[in-house]
């Protein structure tokens, strides 16, 4: 119980990734980003993959479905970037 009063206590924060080309960085960076928000905010990771050949896209969408997380894929609209403004909370 003290650690869900904790979590409502902290700031939120929502955290857009765009990506092109990251297969070999991506999971790396968003466990820096949790290692280092974990314990001082609630958030929430977006990434936006721009339809990357390396299959970036693929990777993170296996990490969230493994890890429970959402994920935004939205290369097909005009501006990615936008869509995932749209989606954070």
């Amino acid at each position: 119980m003290r650690d869900a009063v904790h979590r409502e206590e902290l700031t939120s924060v929502s955290i857009i990734i765009p990506t092109y080309n990251e297969a070999e960085n991506i999971l790396e960076l968003i466990h820096v980003i949790d290692n280092n928000l974990q314990n001082h905010f609630t958030y929430e990771l977006i990434v936006v993959d721009d339809n990357s050949p390396d299959g970036t896209g693929e990777i993170v969408e296996n990490y969230a479905i493994n890890e429970c997380r959402g994920y935004v894929k939205s290369a097909a609209e005009k501006s990615p970037l936008r869509g995932a403004l749209l989606f954070a909370k």
